[in-house]
């Protein structure tokens, strides 16, 4: 239950706001694409399928953003109770397969995309072909580093629950070689 004296820190409306004015954006944006690949251009191609699984799964990545943002995620910890700060940090632990899955999805759209369009440029087709799955497998091993940094996993929510963790630092490095 959020405390009295922390009503001005709870930052989980801004959190809700912020996700989901951006998805709203993104949404948007796929539609016009599509609307244009489809309607005006009339050839939609397998970029275009694959921005839109990734859409669906920022889509699936935010709700549960939300259902974390109404356990307490956003909340001064001090302000929730213990069972709380697990239930938020396990909604927002969960939440980020989608999240992730869905940017480095919406990165080999565009990763296709440019294919196409550089279908002769071979060079430039191999550096695609080369970054593209450098960076799907940072995006693995983040994480599978995610959810494995803590034995027993659950410690990872709970901290209560005795175990070990990695150095933080670890999941922080992976994840900004990742994006």
């Amino acid at each position: 239950m959020p405390s009295q004296q922390f009503p001005q820190r709870d930052k989980g409306p801004t959190i809700n706001a912020v996700i989901w004015l951006g998805s709203g954006l993104a949404l948007l944006l796929v539609i016009l694409r599509l609307f244009t690949r489809i309607r005006v251009i009339r050839q939609a191609g397998l970029d275009d399928a694959v921005m839109v699984l990734a859409m669906l799964l920022d889509l699936l990545g935010m709700s549960i953003v939300s259902v974390a943002v109404h356990a307490g995620f956003g909340q001064p910890m001090e302000a929730l109770a213990p069972g709380q700060v697990v239930n938020a940090l396990r909604w927002s632990l969960v939440s980020q397969l989608p999240i992730v899955l869905a940017l480095q999805i919406a990165r080999i759209s565009i990763a296709i995309f440019l294919l196409r369009i550089f279908s002769k440029h071979v060079l430039l087709r191999r550096f695609l072909y080369v970054m593209t799955t450098i960076n799907t497998l940072a995006a693995v091993v983040a994480l599978i580093v995610q959810y494995s940094q803590c034995s027993p996993p659950q410690r990872v929510w709970d901290r209560s629950v005795a175990g070990t963790c990695l150095d933080p630092s670890i999941e922080r490095d992976l994840q900004v070689l990742s994006s």
